[in-house]
This record gives C-alpha cells, structure tokens and sequence, in this order.
C-alpha cells in the first residue's frame, strides 16, 4: 500500500531544512553507536577517511527517507561531524593543503568565514 501523502502547512524550505537535519542526526546517532571510532578523531587520515566515508555512504544509501541528489550532501555533513571540524572541514583536508589561514567574523546575519590561500582572502560562499 503506499504511504500517505502529508501535506505541510508554512515554510517549505524550513520544512526541508529540518527533514534534512533530522535525518543526519538519525544516521549519525546510529554510526556511532555501531561505529564510535568514526567520531574519535582516528579517520583523519587519507586512507582512514575513505573507509570512513565508505561507511557513512552505506548507511546513507541504506535509508529510503534520502532523496536523490541529497547523498552527497547528507555524507559531507556526518564526515564533517566525525572530523570534529564541523563546518570547517574542508580546511583540514590534504586538498586544501594551500591554505593558511581561515577567518570567522560575526555579522548580525551571522558568521561569515573567510580562507587565505596563496596570500589571498577569500569569503565562504554562504551556505
């Protein structure tokens, strides 16, 4: 039988936003559970993040929540998380070996980072 369509009342994009966020939450809560050396700062290396990420994808792929084109963004954020960098995990990854200095200044907007590579700054686009 198929499910049942729900109908949500306000804001879509918000709606979405917290579906994505819950879902993350969900996997990460369960990865650690199955695999807490994924959160111990252990997979930091080159060859350590790819299995971690292999096992990130599973469990993402393994969900029938996870809309398509949503996988990348969903592992991105639970490697991030299993980092320990969070948002600014990008900076600590052997690609971007070339930056020396990353910024974060508060705005009323909230905050806006800014990277330094080869002598220049450069902002974050917002996510």
């Amino acid at each position: 039988m198929p499910e049942k369509l729900e109908f949500v009342q306000g804001d879509w994009t918000e709606y979405e936003r917290r579906r994505k966020e819950s879902i993350i939450e969900e996997i990460a809560r369960e990865l650690h559970d199955k695999h807490p050396e994924l959160f111990d700062g252990s997979f930091l290396g080159a060859e350590n993040r790819k299995v971690a990420e292999k096992l990130i994808r599973q469990a993402v792929l393994a969900r029938s929540d996870v809309l398509p084109g949503e996988e990348d963004e969903i592992v991105s954020t639970i490697m991030a998380q299993a980092s320990g960098y969070g948002p600014l995990a990008e900076f600590f990854t052997p690609e971007a070996a070339e930056i020396t200095e990353v910024l974060v200044n508060p705005t009323r907007d909230g905050p806006r980072v800014w990277y330094a590579e080869h002598g220049r700054h450069r902002p974050i686009a917002a996510h």
